[in-house]
């Protein structure tokens, strides 16, 4: 699922998480264990939106995430 992920005031997470069919995100965040893998991540300041790199697998700590949305 692509998602957009928003870590305290400073970056913007855009990649995918992979979960199970049927299951809404938030129910995922609020199940998953304490870190979140993310595939295919681009990390973006939020500041000025500028690419700070790319990488092919990230892990994320739940608690750091404030905002979490799907992108079509």
């Amino acid at each position: 699922m692509p998602v957009q992920l928003f870590l305290t005031d400073k970056y913007k997470i855009v990649g995918s998480i992979h979960i199970s069919v049927n299951i809404r995100l938030n129910y995922f965040l609020l199940s998953a264990n304490e870190l979140i893998p993310v595939t295919n991540a681009v990390v973006y300041d939020v500041s000025d939106d500028k690419e700070l790199f790319q990488v092919e697998f990230i892990s994320l700590k739940k608690s750091m995430i404030n905002i979490a949305m799907e992108v079509k």
